[in-house]
């Protein structure tokens, strides 16, 4: 849609406050020819001329000091009520179209400024030439500086209801650093900006510091391509050693603070709407790939129009997941290049890439595509053909082990990857050093998940009615802790019980620690976490069915507890035809599948086809079978995940010190072989 852009001055004056401050939220004037065509359509082509021309309307550039002639407007202002903003909005947001025109390799230096200014005054216009004006505006460019300064105050003052200034100065160049400090976020860096604040932030908890917040924001954008070049300029000079980059850096992080304060929990795209993920989904035990809708701040209700088909999907509040007609499977096309659906006041995106990461959900009761890594959970990663050797290599230098499924399989679900299965990361910091070893570390996908604070992750989560932290007994959550560049000592403490940590970015797997039922208080670098573990008894009890079993009594826990190690039972998939353990003695030992619980059905937790078993005493493998196909998992120190298939008999006739292991696994079994 076309728009004309306004003409007049005054025009521009009513347009900037319509279009800039009218808002709650931050107030950034950015100014670019993108911009402007994303304001006023086609029409914004034209819109930095005819805001130049309402400019000269109004200065005189054959004076000393050519903004003058707006100095009377902006006193008379001033002895006023106020109540509108300051008249001479269409000059301050062509001196940060000037900013905006500043070549990201020149030092921001008032010279360079002043050069871009008189360009941009002059556009459309040949009765001037640039150079002959640059002194008149670079001598009345103070007054200027005040009107920022005017402005900044005016927003303030509004207590809220005029929005939050982002206006910043530059402690050297205290004239041009005020146009500087709006030149550097453009509205698609805003867009981007609410996928960081998804990733490394929680709605409504304070913001980090400024200096923790920037290095969190590096470690981000370094993966990032859609950012814009003054904000990449502006973040990389963050450990400058010239002082007015490293300011710059800094102006940056509290613009980005006070949009992180005020974000709304919703991911955005460039053009407005509200971004759902398009996850992909994958079942190992059918072998099936599908595509599922993830947005727990999305509407109840879903409309989208995939092809000729209209997909209605409603919002399932606990998971986060739309469930209703199933999205069509696609192309294989799109796993790599992507694709987006509209629907509504939402866009449904799928990013595609040469990696995807999968995670197991127990919503699902499958491995869904995810962001980034967490320590000590188990992923499997799909990796486009060409680029697997690195990967191989890469995982192999970062000890990490893993399985990879068979080339005609992987190329059955995922066509044109190769697929890496039961990758942890245990130890982040060798991990990322591997990864920057092998040239990977700008990839999203092998990064570890950012916290801008300590976070609880992982677990499986009580229903929300019963409180916003309160987890179900033998899935309690796990700990991660914020990055930092250097290594650093993080004092952790549960219910009292300090620990302290040598690490720079690490999780911590609190779930190896034997919790009971009960209240817990976490403490980390002076966050307080509080959370709750609920026995299934509690949790009956709290839907009106069955005893409330008392708090246990934590007073036993060890100082080591924090980092207890030792044997933890994969999940067991549900379904199969028989379970055994494989003992260290070269035992054999059949159980059952134990019922579902009833009361599941009632906390609303759907899908998750998986149990997690009691691990006997010598037990080094959790086997099962379905249909004759025997699958094998390790029980082991590290995290297993994912169940590889084995032929089981075999492996255990070779690992048996008896020649006669498989006969007795035969006996055991009550099989032939």
């Amino acid at each position: 849609m076309e728009q004309r852009p306004p003409e007049s001055f005054d025009d521009w004056q009513q347009w900037i406050e319509e279009e800039y401050l009218r808002t709650s939220g931050p107030v950034l004037l950015f100014a670019d020819d993108e911009s402007f065509e994303r304001r006023l359509g086609s029409g914004g082509i034209y819109a930095a001329a005819a805001l130049a021309a309402a400019v000269r309307s109004r200065i005189d550039l054959r004076a000393s000091r050519a903004f003058d002639p707006l100095k009377p407007a902006a006193d008379a202002w001033r002895r006023s009520s106020q109540a509108c903003p300051p008249p001479v909005l269409p000059v301050l947001l062509l001196s940060v179209y000037a900013a905006t025109r500043m070549h990201t390799n020149e030092k921001f230096t008032a010279h360079n400024y002043y050069d871009r200014l008189a360009e941009a005054v002059v556009l459309g216009d040949t009765d001037h030439d640039p150079a002959a004006i640059r002194t008149t505006l670079s001598e009345g460019f103070p007054q200027v500086a005040d009107w920022w300064r005017l402005l900044h105050g005016w927003i303030e003052n509004g207590a809220g209801s005029r929005g939050k200034s982002t206006i910043r100065s530059h402690p050297r160049l205290t004239r041009i650093g005020y146009p500087l400090s709006q030149a550097i976020v453009r509205e698609a860096d805003k867009a981007a900006l609410t996928q960081f604040f998804e990733r490394s932030l929680t709605v409504h908890d304070a913001v980090p510091d400024v200096d923790r917040l920037v290095l969190l924001l590096q470690l981000w954008a370094g993966r990032r391509t859609e950012l814009g070049a003054a904000f990449r300029h502006a973040l990389g000079s963050r450990l400058s050693t010239d002082e007015d980059a490293a300011s710059l850096a800094r102006m940056l992080g509290e613009i980005v603070a006070e949009l992180a304060a005020a974000w709304d929990g919703i991911v955005r795209t460039n053009d407005g709407r509200q971004r759902l993920r398009l996850r992909v989904v994958l079942d190992f035990d059918r072998w099936e790939r599908s595509w599922r809708v993830f947005g727990p701040t999305g509407p109840t209700v879903l409309t989208a129009v995939v092809g000729d088909e209209s997909v209605e999907l409603t919002k399932d509040d606990e998971s986060g997941y739309y469930f209703g007609t199933e999205l069509p499977s696609g192309d294989d096309l799109l796993l790599r290049n992507g694709w987006s659906v509209l629907a509504g006041a939402a866009r449904l995106v799928h990013r595609g890439a040469d990696f995807l990461l999968f995670r197991a959900d127990r919503h699902l009761g499958a491995w869904s595509s995810v962001e980034s890594l967490i320590p000590f959970e188990a992923h499997a990663l799909a990796v486009a053909r060409r680029l697997a050797p690195v990967v191989h290599d890469a995982l192999r230098d970062a000890g990490v082990e893993f399985a990879l499924a068979p080339e005609a399989s992987a190329a059955e679900l995922v066509p044109g990857y190769e697929l890496f299965l039961y990758v942890t990361v245990l130890d982040v910091g060798i991990w990322e050093d591997a990864m920057r070893r092998a040239d990977l570390a700008d990839v999203e996908e092998l990064s570890i998940e950012l916290a801008g604070r300590p976070r609880l992750v992982n677990g499986l989560r009580a229903p929300a009615l019963l409180g916003p932290r309160a987890y179900i007994e033998g899935a309690a959550p796990d700990l991660l802790i914020p990055a930092g560049i250097e290594p650093r000592a993080v004092e952790v403490s549960l219910n009292g019980v300090r620990q302290v940590f040598q690490q720079s970015s690490v999780g911590r797997e609190l779930s190896r620690i034997p919790m009971g039922s009960g209240p817990y208080r976490l403490v980390v670098e002076n966050t307080e976490l509080d959370f709750e573990i609920l026995s299934l008894d509690e949790l009956a009890h709290a839907l009106g069915d069955g005893r409330f079993a008392q708090a246990n009594d934590f007073s036993s826990l060890q100082p080591d507890a924090l980092c207890r190690t030792g044997a933890r039972a994969p999940e067991a998939r549900r379904g199969r035809d028989r379970y055994c353990w494989l003992m260290e003695d070269d035992s054999v030992r059949e159980f059952a599948e134990p019922d579902e619980p009833a009361l599941l059905d009632a906390l609303g937790l759907r899908g998750a086809g998986v149990f997690t078993p009691q691990v006997p005493p010598g037990a080094i493998w959790l086997a099962s079978s379905r249909r004759g196909r025997w699958f094998c998992d390790p029980i082991e120190e590290a995290l297993s995940g994912f169940d590889t298939e084995f032929d089981v008999p075999a492996l255990w006739t070779r690992r048996a010190r008896s020649e006669m292991a498989g006969a007795f696994w035969a006996r055991q079994l009550g099989e032939s072989r």
